[in-house]
């Protein structure tokens, strides 16, 4: 497996930041019962550690010297 390229990551960051736009909008709708909610809710949260897991990666990209 090859690594991402910094270019695939912000790519991945930013499809998963409109994910996250989408899944909070839903919020101000009626989900209908609890289960629904509740799951949209975990959907938000999975979104934001990947959001940040990606940013870690980038970072610590961008830290490690190119041998």
């Amino acid at each position: 497996m090859s690594m991402l390229n910094e270019q695939e990551i912000n790519q991945l960051i930013d499809d998963a930041k409109k994910e996250l736009d989408r899944v909070m909008d839903r919020r101000s709708e009626d989900l209908g019962n609890s289960v629904h909610f509740i799951e949209n809710e975990l959907q938000i949260v999975n979104l934001k550690g990947q959001i940040t897991a990606y940013q870690q990666i980038l970072n610590n990209q961008e830290e490690t010297p190119i041998e």
